[in-house]
């Protein structure tokens, strides 16, 4: 049998995952772990049938996320926020005279930022994922008239320089800062600042790219960063909470800086002092933006405040829009005339600063602008729908938490406007409500008897009600901060509740007094939850640490460490035997509390923050609520992924099941509460209808142009773990070292048409990382850990001919010069050798490496070797001088393979911590980063064409990737690490050797499409 699995790619080759899962019988009323329901879908949402209202293929925008004006202040684009895997990249450009958008510009692909350039002639498009080019589109024709070479990542951050030649594009997302040549059309430079986030960018007139960080090392902290010396200029002290935007003013020489303090903070940059704090709002600032010459500053958050201020005197101008000026996002005019704000729900209103009133609202639909007048009414004729039922109304503010009663009858909300509400589990109607805090209410949760309900709120406060009256029963203060997590013990004895003042207080029920404080945490504490006998409670913090408590002694047990980012979130497992915690750092980690060592790491998607979790009543599925509105369900057996759940817009801060595991909740910063169903549980339900219910998913953006087919076509038992591979020059044979470092193993050759054997040499003691066919294909030379010496065989017979001396230690690579008169090997005694391929004497020895080197390739022409190294670098030498060239650096881990593409252009780093990393051969510039595989990265290969990379790691995967952006293309699964991988000369194959004893040739074929299609099927 084979397996086949079909990807259409798109302009980049780009795809994102479908996911199938099998389907799970009904469960009983209390599930075993075997029993459970694993497979959900969206019950909010009527099923798709081939009868039912027809909808584009296309999936329009919703509404607006981002904006920016002309450097003339005559314009503003718009850029809009796509729903659904299809959704076209689309901005619009306004006219600020008569207020009309006449060009309408649609890109494949969403769109995250744009930039005009200073001469207002191009816009700069910043993309929303991963891609290979900038695009530059005309702003009088709305055409792509320039696409710049080179990768580009996810963007939020973007400027030119002011001559308009440079163009810098940064990403949050892989922490890059890449800049651009416009006029010589030249990608320049990758750089990667050591920061955790960037907030602005600004390439002044003195020639320096300063960059508003918050460090890497500190997530709490502020700093101006050099992007092109690579060191922190400032460290900016004074904000007391999470900086949430920045932006550069004053022709660079001001930052502006805002966050969760409330609070508007203006720094000299050349000094590094704080200048001005501005105070007025009553919560958290979300976004600043500010005029050229930094005399008007704009502030706001999606909480009823958008505030004008003057930049120079620090005094407040105008609350514009009242109790309604709430925005999520600002922009101004350089001149500080116009203001565009975006609310949460994607309307951009046109503010005219000089009046400081509303001017319009900017209609995508009819691209045209909806103004006002001075009774603050629309002109344009109301198309008010239908009011929706309380179960299907969003919540008027944000879903900051929620809680499934044991009892399932309750779904409790904390909101963000300080309101708890009580929903009917089984309708999901409101039934009541309670005006709670005066600030936000941060967390909730049931009682285990679900008789009462327990809030946090970011008013320090933590407060209980009856759940049938309302009535509240108790209310304890003693923070000195925001509340961010309460969780009852399992006897219902005690509440425990974290804060953002870093301590954890343990709080009696019946005396309604505090009973303990737990200090250790060294920044906020943002969750906690008891182990299910009482006797341990663990907490989640910003200081990247869950520490376990003993509460017989109220002493740290325990400090877990681990995560490189704040943990949002920690979950037991109901049998007691996992810990789950959720990270900023877009990974879920298994500890085991038998010894509370870490069992497993889980990666979401890149660059993309956990922010909640729970398991299933019996354990057998844990879901992850993320950052981009997603919940990813794993088994936590094996730590697989098994399901993502797609549904609201922004971050999902909530995430619970049912008692009777068949359903999944989660609540969202977009106001909405999403509900997923058991898929069997709907199934039965749904049994009396005629109607099918059918689960689809599309995949990735853009028009496909390439589709990929990966088809197992063979797999050579070779009955041997497999380290080195080598295909003959006509793809008809392959060489095949087996073993490993210690495990015996034996060189093979197959015949690769007839998938037969042709023979096989004497045993090895150890294994053979290093295999390699001669320029005239009648030798094969092996490196083996056995010893220190180079051997040949005779390739026709398996006889061996000559045996090498002149390393100090094991040989782990070879490769032959293209003109066959010399072959290069590479030790783990650090050094490369060069020999004379007629005559097998040392020509030159290459000293510089610090540890072992486990890698050597020749550049295409020549003139170069390449080596990989575990003293984390690749080096670049002239073969005739032995001179080194180049050091390539940035791996975190030993470069296990460096490889140069066919054309030589390129080069590919693959590493034991995790990532491939590729660079320019002739500057060693850094270009992207290849993330994704969850263990050490052994094996590399560039295709014959250029147009794939292949990695193999011990995590048991191959995956294919599109070199010219970085997405990921494929994951292919073996039952082993992978330890080779070479693409046959003609491209159509990729060789595959791995622990499990085989080599699998994987069949490569190609076809234009036009859809994007997923699928598997066995034959």
């Amino acid at each position: 049998m084979s397996t086949q699995v079909r990807v259409v790619a798109f302009a980049c080759l780009a795809w994102m995952h479908l996911y199938h899962s099998s389907f799970a019988q009904e469960p009983p009323a209390s599930p075993g772990p075997e029993s459970e329901p694993i497979e959900f879908i969206d019950n909010s949402r009527p099923p798709q049938t081939e009868v039912s209202n027809p909808r584009p293929t296309e999936t329009v925008p919703t509404g607006w996320g981002f904006a920016t004006f002309s450097p003339d202040s005559k314009s503003v684009a718009t850029v809009s926020v796509p729903e659904g895997a299809d959704a076209k990249g689309e901005v619009l450009i306004w006219n600020l005279d008569d207020l009309k958008a006449p060009l309408r510009i649609e890109l494949p692909g969403k769109i995250a930022i744009v930039s005009f350039s200073p001469d207002g002639k191009w816009l700069a498009i910043g993309p929303n994922e991963p891609r290979a080019g900038v695009q530059l589109v005309d702003t009088k024709t709305g055409k792509v008239g320039m696409t710049l070479p080179g990768p580009v990542a996810k963007t939020n951050v973007i400027t030119w320089s002011p001559d308009g030649t440079e163009l810098v594009l940064g990403s949050t997302t892989d922490k890059t800062v890449r800049v651009w040549n416009v006029t010589k059309k030249e990608f320049v430079r990758t750089y990667e600042p050591e920061a955790s986030k960037l907030l602005a960018i600004d390439l002044s007139g003195s020639g320096r790219l300063l960059a508003a960080i918050i460090p890497a090392k500190d997530p709490e902290g502020l700093a101006l960063y050099d992007v092109f010396a690579g060191t922190v200029e400032k460290s900016l002290k004074g904000h007391k909470q999470q900086i949430e935007g920045a932006a550069f003013t004053g022709a660079g020489k001001q930052l502006a800086t805002v966050g969760w303090d409330a609070v508007v903070r203006v720094w000299d940059i050349d000094s590094g002092e704080e200048t001005a704090v501005i105070k007025g709002h009553k919560k958290g600032i979300r976004s600043i933006a500010t005029s050229t010459n930094g005399k008007r500053l704009a502030s706001c958050n999606d909480r009823s405040e958008l505030k004008l201020w003057d930049g120079e005197k620090h005094e407040l101008l105008s609350d514009l829009g009242g109790e309604n000026g709430s925005a999520k996002f600002v922009s101004m005019s350089p001149d500080g005339a116009w203001l565009v704000s975006i609310t949460r729900d994607g309307t951009a209103t046109l503010w005219d600063l000089e009046k400081q009133s509303e001017k319009a609202t900017l209609n995508r639909e009819t691209q045209t602008a909806d103004t006002v007048n001075s009774s603050n009414e629309s002109t344009s004729a109301s198309n008010s729908g239908s009011t929706p039922s309380s179960s299907d109304a969003p919540e008027p503010e944000a879903i900051q938490s929620l809680a499934y009663s044991p009892d399932g009858k309750w779904i409790a909300l904390a909101r963000e406007d300080g309101r708890i509400s009580l929903r009917n589990a089984e309708d999901g109607k409101v039934v009541r409500e309670m005006d709670a805090f005066p600030d936000v209410a941060s967390c909730v949760t049931f009682s285990p008897d679900s008789k009462q309900v327990a809030a946090g709120s970011f008013d320090k406060t933590i407060k209980v009600w009856d759940v049938d009256t309302g009535e509240q029963s108790a209310e304890f203060t003693g923070h000195t901060n925001w509340v961010f997590a309460v969780a009852f013990s399992p006897d219902g004895k005690t509440l425990a509740s974290g804060s953002y003042d870093k301590v954890i207080k343990l709080w009696n029920l019946a005396d309604k007094k505090e009973a303990a404080t737990l200090s250790g945490h060294t920044a906020g504490v943002r969750s906690v939850v008891f182990t299910h006998d009482s006797a341990l409670l663990i907490s989640g913090s910003a200081d990247r640490t869950a520490i376990v408590w003993t509460l017989a002694d109220l002493e740290p047990v325990t400090t877990l460490k681990g995560h490189t980012a704040a943990i949002r979130a920690v979950a037991i497992s109901p049998d007691g035997g996992t810990l789950a915690t959720a990270s900023e750092d877009a990974t879920v980690k298994l500890w085991k509390t038998s010894d509370w060592t870490e069992r497993a790491s889980l990666p979401g998607t890149e660059g993309v923050m956990f922010w909640s979790l729970a398991f299933s009543p019996a354990g057998r599925t844990l879901a992850a609520g993320a950052f981009d509105g997603t919940v990813k369900l794993f088994d936590p057996r094996d730590g697989k992924e098994r399901q993502l759940l797609r549904g609201p817009t922004e971050a999902i801060t909530a995430v619970a099941f049912g008692p009777n595991a068949d359903e999944v909740i989660a609540g969202s910063v977009d106001k909405s509460l999403r509900r997923w169903k058991a898929k069997s549980a709907v199934a039965a339900a749904s049994s009396n209808s005629s109607k099918p219910i059918r689960s689809s998913e599309k995949s990735s953006e853009g028009d496909a142009n390439e589709s990929i087919t990966v088809v197992t076509a063979a797999t050579l038992g070779v009955e041997q773990v497999v380290s080195s591979l080598c295909y003959s020059r006509d793809g008809t044979q392959l060489a095949v070292g087996g073993g490993a470092y210690r495990t015996a193993g034996k060189l093979q050759l197959w015949d690769v048409t007839r998938r037969e054997r042709k023979w096989e040499s004497d045993e090895f003691r150890f294994g053979l990382p290093a295999v390699a066919f001669s320029s005239d294909e009648k030798r094969i030379a092996v490196g083996n850990f056995a010893d220190n010496f180079l051997r040949t065989f005779d390739s026709s017979t398996g006889k061996q001919l000559k045996e090498i001396r002149g390393h100090r230690a094991k040989i782990h690579g070879i490769a032959n010069s293209p003109d066959g008169k010399f072959f290069a090997t590479a030790s783990l005694d650090r050094d490369l050798k060069l020999w004379d391929a007629t005559t097998y004497k040392e020509a030159r020895t290459y000293v510089g490496h610090s540890d072992f080197v486990f890698s050597v390739q020749f550049s295409p022409d020549g003139r170069r070797l390449l080596s990989g190294s575990a003293d984390r670098t690749a080096r670049l030498w002239d073969v005739t001088s032995g001179k080194e060239l180049i050091q390539l650096k940035g791996h975190q881990g030993a470069v296990q393979q460096a490889i140069f593409s066919k054309d030589g252009q390129l080069i590919a780093t693959a590493s034991s911590d995790g990532t491939v990393r590729i660079y320019q051969s002739q500057t060693g510039n850094f270009l992207l980063t290849l993330r994704g595989h969850r263990n050490k990265i052994d094996t590399v290969a560039y295709s014959p064409d250029g147009k794939l990379i292949a990695t193999g790691s011990a995590d048991k995967s191959i995956r294919l990737w599109d070199p010219g952006s970085g997405l990921e293309l494929i994951k292919l699964q073996q039952e082993g690490p992978i330890r080779a991988l070479v693409f046959s000369p003609d491209g159509k194959h990729l060789a595959s050797g791995c622990d499990d004893k085989t080599v699998r040739l994987w069949e490569i074929t190609r076809s234009e499409g036009k859809k994007t299609v997923l699928e598997t099927a066995v034959q």
